[in-house]
Order: structure tokens, then C-alpha cells, then sequence
């Protein structure tokens, strides 16, 4: 049946046409009607037809699928078309036709209409070409894959000029007969660039399609649900995995350190990766700044580095106070919500891979060895016991000029025999350095404590789609070792997602993943201030307790080498779900968490050991095990409609929740020979002692969010959550957190016409969000124990240790947001710019009581904090040719917070004779009203006092060498509430990521990250250790310290007297860095190679990670301070099957 609303005669009356109108629509709904009980049509159609009408071949089709055509436009029936497929499905058939013709269609059920297009325009020699196209066709056949050589399904290839298409299957295969005179093939899909490619004679086709830079139809994930990008009110960011495959990062906080504007992350130095990670900055003092991890929709609790990269599909980052604010309480820090991968091929895919590496350190930065100790040793004793006699400390086979051997040895009343030991007795070495300096045994600290780490890594997934059952299975095992020796840590993760249609309505899967992590290991000690003259091992092989034979130098070798450790955590996360869809376009999903973690952390200290054969009598040994349990429920309902320009979505969330941990731990000491049994035997010690510690925590949750969509144009979002947890105070037990937002798409206007904006959309948001991050008991009197004599025994008591807080309540953070996205230039070009301002009000803090009360502190709400900032993100295709193709994008952040009040304890202060009121500082916590929280307050350094200052210098009681501050009232002493000043900021105060990939020569590819942290200074608190009481005894870092021979301005003397700094001082240096922070080479192994082994794709790759640091710090590293940044090298492969 064929309808065609094509309306001629424009004479006709309105109400002629509504009566026309009206039969369409009762013919219509008799169609749904009857089809919808009726037989099942035809899935193939064969069509060979040439210069024929449209009309006609509509009439041909509704033959052979059942198909019902509705024509709506002129002369569409009557437009010429030819088409020659074989066994294709209806939407083959119909893109053959009307690919290169003006014309759209969409399918309601059984019904397929065709209209004018709005956005397609045919040209009229192109309908020329195709009314006239000849019989005389040939077959060509080709296969489409995406940039992974993956097989990409449902791709629209169509002839350029002609009105033939088809489109690939799920094998990405294709066939099509070509006109006489066709020149050009044209792919296309939703998600990749448009690419048109020369036949030039061949039958056989190979294509590669490159994502697209911008897609404004791409959906992404929100809180408790999904939304077109082009539709989002928010600012939210989405990261689409491919886009790591050239890292070989092993942890999602790797992956985006520094690739999202807005999130700040430290890489972790061990074996064990990770790091740590903010949005938009803090935004409390104590309670946590951690974002909200929300994993395959649903709210995750458990350890980041649980979740295999290898998994991921994508990630979305929610990061303004509209689009977190359906998570209320749980929201303050942002949102990250990871999606991992599902099955999408009707084929059983296999997909493999490998890493193997190795990590070495970034620096050598290392204490003084063998001969540079002596030297130091020299310098120092010097600095001690200083000596007027020429050449006193000084080797005796380099005397200086003038000195003879025996007016040196005359410097001491009873010189020893032997010049050397005479000259490292002065130097204050013990027989034991001595001894090795004789033997030349000198120990490289640094040699045995750093190692070259090997890195392992493998993952192996399965996946597909079979009936109506969709399948990933994936694990994943990695073995790290660290650059520290014993540094190391191996895991199994496995990952189950199944999802299956049980009926046409109903919905139901699973996602679960199981982690099982091993850091048994050990890592080697601290090496800084041990002397290299000593001995490593005892005669019979062990290990020698005092290496030089001073008990406050142990070896730092004994844990790693003795101390028997098991740690082992083994951590289930399963997700339950079932979707239902409901009459009138409801939906409701309902699904329920499980999260089981189990903790075995067994130690035993040996005799051999400090803490077992030192600090603890005859070994020590405990047992903690730890099991957690938690569980969530979630029910939502969601609805969806749309009316004419006008649409709607509600949803609807109905959460519960409980965690559960109990913990014990037994510890014991005294062991005599039982100590053999290890954490095995701990009943065997003499001095037991049992601990236990249960907690029980529950919360709930209501949330309401509507968006509204107007045209496409302007777009509304409106969202209520309500809030209850136990942790807080019974008086304030639940939160109330709402949220709005509002975009206005200007491209979308009439009077917007400029030509080369693709989309322009500005963003308004606001919203208040939660922080619930308290111990499960803050607003409860706790009790402790409290051990007492009733005159015949000792007896365990209890007492109350905190007060309660019966108004404890949530901290509450109101954020504004304004932004703008941009794409432009057909793709080729986007940007997104976001500001945002937030302010925290009762803020979580443990409050300090008078003694009198009879409690330390009490957790309370107090003190106020702002945060601001600027968010930007812009992209682009640099180029784009056969052999060449360029995408770079470039991230900046800048985030400013100030603490508006603190406690509230105020002051009178005379300055400049004016009296100032104002709040009293927290000093202890460096926590100062009016300032940033990272604000360093500190003296101000004006460098070292030279030899011509010594007479200055002497007014403060100090020497030549020793650092120079500014002295603020000039008073002549060092005083920390006159002379310390705000110096700069702990925390970057800008950050940048640039990014560039390459695909090269069709088969390579090559990727550079570089990441820069700007504006924050960091203290090198390794130089200040002068005032320790074995200061004497110690070695320390090989640095260019102040002596009248090295007059250095930023390094001081040996021997510093810092106890006329009051509060004491710090060398600050700037920790800003540029870092080359991940490079990789690909290689994709042509198809027709790889195709004879039944592989679809294959990559090998190399890569490293922090090859490049650029920084004028000059420890470690600016982004670790005090350890070691590892270089990480990596060979790599990547396969599917």
C-alpha cells in the first residue's frame, strides 16, 4: 500500500485537507493494528531496476518485505531511480535508493515514509547521471574497519553522482554493482569521518574510517542515565578509551592525568601505580576531596586500581554542580563514570593484550659515596670542631703546600701509627668504617637499594552477541615491580558483563569483576645517612644489623629481606539489574549492588629484624583480617516523550544502602625459638593482645530530575535529591540537594547563519552538592579503653573519649557554573570553555575543647571556603591527507580556593597604628582566614650569608653560610609571628595538556603527550636535618653545600643553627615541570598479512612514559618531591580474532 500526500491541486480547502488528513491517520492506525498481529515480513529483497520511478520500485519492495510506503513531497513518486541488490535488508535496499537522491526516510513499525530532505542536496546533473545510469554494471567488494583494523558494521557506501548504495554487514564487508562511469565511492557512519575514495579500477576495496573529532549526536553517560552531547545542560567531559590504547598506563588515574581540563592528579612512584586525583580542587579542609567513582551506572565504593583499563568503552567526567547533583551527598568532588565494554559482534571476538617493560628512575639522586663521604666528613668536622692548624682534617697524602707529615701528625698529642686510621679517627669514622675504608670495602647504598623494575601486564577478553544474549568475559594479570628493591605488586582482575532479553519487554544482566591484589613484597629502607664504609653482610651471610656498627643506623635491607608479610586482598564487585519498559513510555530499572572486600594483612618481625629483635623482645607478630560488605539498591523510573518541538525526561530514584566492616587484629611477642611459625604461631608468644573494631553505617536517597528539550534549541534540567545517613547528628540526619541548569543552542536560531560554526551552545548551571566523607561514628560519644587498679587487680574500664554532636551535619557546597561549547569547521574544530565559582559552608572540622570539659575535641560544623576557576578544551584536525593525519588537543585549568572563616576566634591587632580586627589563624595546620588552603607561610629566604656578612649575620647569632631571611620588623631576631610571610602555593596554579596523534604511511601511528604544572613551589626538606642529635654521624645528599671555597647562594653550610629560626625554616624551590609524559609508536600489520593467520587485527607497539622532565627542581622529582619518578619502557601488542 502506497500513499502518496504529494497535494497538487493548491485550490483545495482546508477543510478539505483535514478530511484528507483525517483518513490517513484511520488508515494508519488500521495499519499498526493489523501489523501488529500480522505475519512476519520479509527480512531480503532482490531488486534489479533501471530508470525506473520511484513509486514503482516502492510497489516492487511492499511485494516482497510487506512494507507499507507513505510518499509526503512533490514529485517524489515520480523521481527515476535504478538499483540492483541481492539478498538485502530493507534498510539496504532503501539507502541504495535514496543515498545520492534529496529525499530521507524513516521507518514507524511497518511503515516506511519518505520526505524532502532538509539537509541533502542533489545536484541536477547528479539526477541527470542517475535517470540516465546504464545497465552495464560491475561488481566491486571491499571490507571497512576502523582505526584498530576492527570490522565496522552498517557503514553507508554509496557511488558519488548516483543514486546506489549499500551498506556493510557485520563483517564490515560490502558489495555493489557500479555505473559505467562511476568515479568515487563515498563511507560514511554516525561517529567517524566521511571519507571518498577513487575506485580506479578495482574490484577490491580496503577502507579505514578515523573517529570523528566531534560528534554532537554522541551519547554520553550522565547521572542515571545517558544524553545526546548535543543535549547536555552541564559540563561534562567524555574520554573515549581508544584514545589510551597507545598509553601503557595500567590504572584509570594514569590514564587521565592530565588529558580532562579540570581534574588535578599526582602519578603514584611504586610498583603499584595510581596516584591521587581532584576536580575543580578542593573544596574541604578535612572531610575527603575524592571524586565520586560511578561504575557502569552505578555508584562504586571500592579501590580504583580494581577497574582493568583493558574494560573501559569510555569515561565521563561530571564536573559542575547541576550534573553531579543527582548524587547529592556523595557529589561535592565531581563525578567519574566509567563504562566498560559490552559485546558488539555477532561473531565470537577475542581480543588479546600484552605488555612487557621495564622501569628504571628518572635521576640518580643519591647520598655522597666512598670518597665524596670523606670529603663531606672533611667539610663537616670543620664546621664541629673547627681547627686553626693548617690541613688538620685533611688526607695526609694531599697536605696542603707547607705541610709536612710530621707537623701534621704533631697536630695530635699521641698520633696512631697509622696515618690513615689517624686521619678517619679526626674525621670521627668508628673501627668499623674504618676497618672497610683499610680493606677497601666500600658499600653503594643507592646500587642495591635502586633496581630496574620488569612490568608484565596481559589481558584476554571474549565477547559477542549470541541470540539475544550479549557477552564480555576479560582477565587481566600484572606484575610491576618498582624501582626500590622489593618494590612489587601482582593482580588478577576478571570482569563479567552479561545482558540478556528474556522477553520483548523485559531486560536482565549482570556486571561483576573480581580483583585479587598481592603486596606481599617489601621494599628496601631509607639510604641517605648511612655511611658507605661498613659491611653489608655478617660472615655467615646475613645480614648485618648495624652495617658500620652505630645502633642509630640499622641497615635498611632487614624488612625487605626477613620480615615474613602476607597481604592479600581479594575485593567482588557485582551489579544485578533488570529493565523493564513499561505502557506509555515508561521504564524501570531496578538493580542491586554487592561489594565483598577481604583484607588478610599478616606480618611477623624476626629477631633479625629492628622491630623483632630490638624494639620487641625475642620477634613480633600480628594478624589483621579485614571483611567488608556493602550493598545498594537502586530502583528508577524513567520516562520519555516528546511533542511536536517539545520534549520531556523524568526520572526517578528510590536508593538504600548498607556497609558493614568488622575487623580484628591480634598481635603477640616473645616467641623464643616458637618464632620459626612466623604469623602462623602467634598463640605461642608471651604478651597477647586483641583488638576489634565493627562498624555498621546506612544511608537512603530519593532524587527527581526532569529535562526539558524546546527545538532543539533550548534545553532545561531541574533536579531534587534528598539525602539520609547515620553518620550524621540525629537532629540533622537528612540533606536536601537541588540543582538547575539551562543551555541555549544559538546555531540553532533562525537569524544564526554563520557559515562555518557547526553548533554553538552557551551553559548556565547551578546546583548544591553534599560532603558525607565522616567517620561512621563523628556525632557519637565514643568510648575507649581506660585501664584502672580497683585495689587487687587491674581492670579494663571504659570511658568516653569524644564528645557527641547531636548537629552534625553535611558540609554543603553551592556552585555556579557558566560555559560554552563550540564545534566548527565541519568537525574539524571544537572548543569548550567553563567557569565556575563554589562556596562550602560547614565545613567538617575536629574543634579543639578547653580540658575543663573533660574531651580533647568535638567534630563540628564550622568555617567557610571558596573555590573559583576557568576550564578550557580545544581540539582539532591539523591535517588531514592519505599518508598523513593529524589530531591535537590542548587542556588548561586554573583553579583558585580561599578560606573565607575558619574557628571564628577573633582578634585586635594595632597596624600601622590602626586597629584591625581579625580571625585568629590555625598555625598547627597552616590553615590562615583570607588565604588559599595550600598557602605557604614560611620565612623568606634572601639566600646565604657570605663571609663579607659576617658581621651582619652575627647580629642574628649566626655565621657565614647559614641562610639568609628577611628579617620583616628588623628587630634582629628571627621571630615566626613577625618575620614569616606568605611565600606562594603548594598546589599548581595552572596546569596544561597537549596532545597530538599521528596515523603515518596508512599502518603507523604515533602519539605525544606532553603535561605542564605551573606556579607552585614544594620545600626541600632534606637539606634540613642539621639539628638532629646524630647529625654528626650521618651521611647525607650528595649537594653543593656553602663553604668558603663554594660560595653558594641557595645551599648552605654543614652544621646549620636552626634553632634561632623560630618555628624553624625551609628551602623552598619552584616544583613548575614540563613532562614528555607518554610517547608511543604503533605499527598496524596490513589485513592481507594478518588475514592468512584468521586475525582481524594486530599492533605492535613501543612506548615510554615520563621519558622528558624539564624543571628546575632539583631533588627527586617536582610532581613526587621525595621519590623516585619512574621511567617507564614498553613493548606491546595488541590483537582480536
Amino acid at each position: 500500500m502506497i500513499f502518496d500526500l504529494s497535494i497538487k491541486d493548491r485550490s483545495r480547502s482546508v477543510m478539505c485537507k483535514i478530511f484528507l488528513m483525517t483518513k490517513l491517520t484511520f488508515f494508519i492506525t488500521l495499519l499498526f493494528i493489523t501489523q501488529t498481529f500480522g505475519k512476519t515480513y520479509s527480512q531480503t529483497i532482490n531488486l534489479k531496476l533501471h530508470n525506473t520511478s520511484l513509486a514503482e520500485a516502492m510497489r516492487h519492495i511492499q511485494k516482497q518485505s510487506g512494507f507499507a510506503f507513505f510518499l509526503n513531497g512533490e514529485e517524489i513518486g515520480e523521481t527515476k531511480v535504478s538499483v540492483d541488490v541481492s539478498k538485502a535488508t530493507i534498510d539496504q535496499t532503501m539507502t541504495a535508493l535514496l543515498t545520492a537522491l534529496p529525499f530521507d526516510w524513516t521507518q514507524k513499525g511497518e511503515i516506511i515514509i519518505i520526505k524532502k530532505s532538509a539537509k541533502k542536496v542533489i545536484h541536477s546533473k547528479e539526477r541527470e547521471a542517475n535517470a540516465t545510469m546504464g545497465m552495464q554494471q560491475r561488481l566491486i567488494r571491499g571490507r571497512v574497519s576502523d582505526g584498530d583494523g576492527l570490522a565496522l558494521a552498517g557503514v553507508t557506501v554509496s557511488v558519488k553522482g548516483f543514486a546506489v548504495g549499500t551498506k556493510t554487514d557485520d563483517n564490515g564487508t560490502f558489495q555493489l554493482r557500479l555505473p559505467e562511469k562511476a568515479q568515487m565511492l563515498v563511507f560514511s557512519l554516525l561517529g567517524f569521518e566521511t571519507q571518498e575514495i577513487a575506485i580506479k579500477g578495482q574490484s577490491n576495496i580496503k577502507v579505514t574510517l578515523l573517529t570523528a573529532i566531534s560528534d554532537l549526536e554522541e551519547v554520553v553517560v550522565v547521572g542515571y542515565g545517558t544524553q545526546k552531547k548535543s543535549d547536555l545542560t552541564g559540563a561534562v567531559t567524555r574520554i573515549d578509551a581508544s584514545k589510551f590504547e597507545t598509553q601503557s598506563a595500567t590504572s584509570v588515574t594514569e590514564y587521565l592525568s592530565g588529558t580532562v581540563a579540570g581534574i588535578a592528579t599526582n602519578q603514584g612512584t611504586g610498583a603499584a601505580g595510581g596516584g591521587s586525583m581532584e576536580i575543580r580542587g578542593a573544596n574541604s579542609l578535612k572531610a575527603g576531596t575524592d571524586p565520586l567513582i560511578v561504575l557502569d551506572g552505578v555508584i562504586y565504593n571500592g579501590a580504583l586500581q580494581d577497574i582493568n583499563p583493558f574494560d573501559i568503552a569510555n569515561i565521563d567526567v561530571l564536573q559542575d554542580a547541576s550534573s553531579a547533583a543527582v548524587y547529592g551527598s556523595r557529589a561535592a568532588s565531581g563525578v567519574i563514570i566509567v563504562t566498560t565494554k559490552r559485546g558488539n559482534s555477532e561473531e565470537p571476538k577475542i581480543t588479546l593484550s600484552t605488555m612487557t617493560g621495564l622501569a628504571t628512575t628518572s635521576n640518580d639522586y643519591k647520598p655522597f659515596d666512598a670518597q665524596g663521604y670523606l670529603r663531606y666528613r672533611k667539610d663537616l668536622m670543620q664546621q664541629l670542631a673547627p681547627r686553626s692548624e693548617s690541613g688538620f682534617y685533611t688526607n695526609p697524602n694531599q697536605l696542603p703546600a707547607g705541610v709536612s707529615l710530621d707537623q701534621w701528625r704533631g697536630y695530635s698529642n699521641n698520633p696512631n701509627a697509622d696515618n690513615n686510621v689517624e686521619w678517619l679517627t679526626r674525621l670521627r669514622l668508628n673501627e668499623t668504617e674504618i676497618e672497610g675504608f683499610q680493606q677497601g670495602r666500600a658499600i653503594d647504598w643507592y646500587d642495591k637499594r635502586m633496581q630496574q623494575g620488569i612490568r608484565h601486564n596481559y589481558d584476554i577478553a571474549f565477547s559477542g552477541k549470541a541470540s539475544k544474549v550479549n557477552y564480555y568475559l576479560s582477565t587481566g594479570y600484572t606484575n610491576n615491580e618498582g624501582v626500590i628493591y622489593g618494590d612489587q605488586i601482582k593482580t588478577w582482575r576478571t570482569r563479567l558483563n552479561l545482558e540478556g532479553d528474556v522477553a520483548r519487554f523485559l531486560k536482565v544482566g549482570i556486571n561483576a569483576q573480581f580483583a585479587s591484589t598481592d603486596n606481599s613484597s617489601v621494599p628496601a629502607g631509607g639510604i641517605n645517612r648511612l655511611s658507605p664504609y661498613g659491611s653489608f653482610t655478617e660472615e655467615d651471610g646475613t645480614l648485618k644489623r648495624f652495617p658500620h656498627d652505630d645502633p642509630s643506623f640499622p641497615n635498611p635491607f632487614l624488612d625487605a629481606y626477613y620480615k615474613d608479610q602476607y597481604l592479600r586482598n581479594n575485593r567482588l564487585f557485582a551489579t544485578f539489574y533488570a529493565e523493564l519498559k513499561l505502557p506509555f513510555g515508561f521504564k524501570y530499572r531496578a538493580s542491586f549492588q554487592n561489594r565483598l572486600e577481604m583484607t588478610k594483612d599478616y606480618n611477623f618481625w624476626p629477631v633479625t629484624t629492628m622491630e623483632g629483635g630490638v624494639n620487641r623482645q625475642n620477634g613480633f607478630g600480628n594478624r589483621v583480617d579485614q571483611h567488608v560488605y556493602e550493598w545498594m539498591v537502586d530502583n528508577i523510573l524513567t520516562w520519555s516523550k516528546r511533542f511536536n518541538k517539545h520534549g520531556f525526561d523524568f526520572t526517578f530514584l528510590a536508593n538504600a544502602e548498607k556497609l558493614q566492616i568488622q575487623r580484628s587484629e591480634q598481635e603477640n611477642e616473645n616467641f623464643g625459638p616458637n618464632g620459626n611459625l612466623s604469623w602462623h604461631g602467634l598463640q605461642y608468644g608471651s604478651n597477647p593482645v586483641l583488638l576489634n573494631d565493627d562498624m555498621v553505617r546506612t544511608g537512603d536517597a530519593l532524587m527527581l530530575r526532569m529535562n526539558y528539550n524546546y527545538d532543539e534549541r533550548y534545553l532545561f534540567t531541574v533536579s531534587w535529591r534528598r539525602d539520609g545517613f547515620s553518620a550524621f547528628g540525629q537532629n540533622h540526619s537528612r540533606g536536601f540537594f537541588p540543582s538547575a541548569a539551562f543551555a541555549w543552542r544559538l546555531s540553532q536560531e533562525h537569524f544564526f547563519n554563520v557559515s562555518w560554526i557547526d553548533d554553538l551552545k552557551m551553559r548556565f548551571s547551578w546546583g548544591v552538592n553534599g560532603n558525607r566523607d565522616v567517620p561512621t561514628y563523628a556525632a557519637l560519644a565514643n568510648l575507649s579503653r581506660n585501664p584502672y587498679f580497683d585495689g587487687t587487680n587491674i581492670v579494663v574500664g571504659l570511658t568516653n573519649s569524644t564528645m557527641a554532636n547531636p548537629n552534625l551535619k553535611w558540609e554543603g557546597t553551592e556552585a555556579y557554573n557558566v560555559g560554552i561549547d563550540l564545534t566548527a569547521l565541519n568537525g574539524k574544530f571544537t572548543a569548550s570553555i567553563d567557569a565556575y565559582k563554589g562556596t562550602t559552608k560547614d565545613l567538617l572540622l575536629d574543634r579543639k575543647l578547653p580540658k575543663i570539659i573533660g574531651f580533647d575535641m568535638v567534630t563540628t560544623n564550622l568555617g567557610e571556603l571558596s573555590n573559583r576557576g576557568i576550564n578550557a578544551t580545544i581540539g582539532g584536525q591539523l591535517l588531514s591527507k592519505e599518508r598523513i593525519n593529524w589530531r591535537s588537543s590542548l587542556v588548561f585549568s586554573l583553579n583558585r580556593n580561599r578560606i573565607n572563616r575558619l574557628w571564628g576566634d577573633m582578634i585586635e591587632e594595632t597596624i600601622n597604628g590602626e586597629t584591625v580586627r581579625r580571625e585568629v589563624p590555625d598555625y598547627a595546620n597552616q590553615w590562615f582566614p583570607g588565604e588559599a588552603i595550600d598557602r605557604v607561610w614560611d620565612y623568606r629566604m634572601q639566600g646565604i650569608w657570605q663571609e663579607e656578612d659576617a658581621e651582619a649575620a652575627a647580629q642574628y647569632g649566626l655565621r657565614p653560610g647559614e641562610y639568609r631571611a628577611e628579617d620583616i620588623n628588623g628587630d634582629g631576631a628571627y621571630r615566626q609571628f613577625d618575620d614569616k610571610v606568605f611565600l606562594g602555593w603548594r598546589e599548581p596554579r595552572y596546569t596544561f595538556g597537549w596532545r597530538n596523534d599521528f596515523n603515518l604511511l596508512k599502518h603507523f601511528d604515533l602519539s605525544l603527550f606532553l603535561r605542564a604544572d605551573l606556579g607552585h613551589i614544594g620545600a626541600r626538606e632534606d637539606f634540613n636535618h642539621s639539628s638532629s642529635n646524630i647529625y654528626d654521624r650521618a651521611n647525607t645528599l650528595d649537594i653543593p653545600y656553602w663553604t668558603p671555597e663554594n660560595r653558594s647562594n641557595k645551599y648552605p653550610r654543614l652544621n646549620v643553627n636552626y634553632r634561632l629560626y623560630e618555628g624553624g625554616i625551609n628551602l623552598y624551590e619552584s616544583r613548575s615541570f614540563l613532562r614528555l609524559q607518554d610517547v608511543s609508536l604503533g605499527y598496524r600489520v596490513p589485513q592481507d598479512v594478518i588475514k592468512k593467520l584468521s586475525i582481524d587485527q594486530l599492533r605492535v607497539f613501543v612506548s615510554a612514559r615520563n621519558l622528558l622532565t624539564v624543571s628546575s627542581w632539583s631533588g627527586w622529582d617536582p610532581e613526587s618531591i621525595n621519590d623516585p619518578m619512574p621511567k617507564i619502557f614498553t613493548l606491546g601488542l595488541n590483537a582480536s580474532f
